[in-house]
């Protein structure tokens, strides 16, 4: 997979490692698909943090690829 560099930019791109993900990678996922969810789905309850993260560590016979593009300060 190629990544192309962004120069001079205030984000970076991320291939992640869904079985050693970091909380905090797993806390800006988890934000993010809610956030997607909510705007399709508005009356449906958030999914909690636990429950994101067990199901991406635990997909059996799948070879997930997710990217994360993170502003400078890795809060968004």
């Amino acid at each position: 997979m190629v990544f192309r560099k962004i120069v001079n930019s205030q984000y970076k791109i991320e291939l992640l490692n869904l079985q050693t993900t970091s909380d905090d990678e797993y806390f800006a996922l988890n934000k993010i698909i809610n956030t997607v969810r909510y705007e399709r789905q508005p009356d449906d309850p958030p999914i909690p943090l636990e429950e994101t993260t067990n199901q991406l560590k635990n997909l059996p016979f799948v070879d997930l690829k997710m990217c994360c593009v993170w502003n400078e300060d890795f809060q968004k």
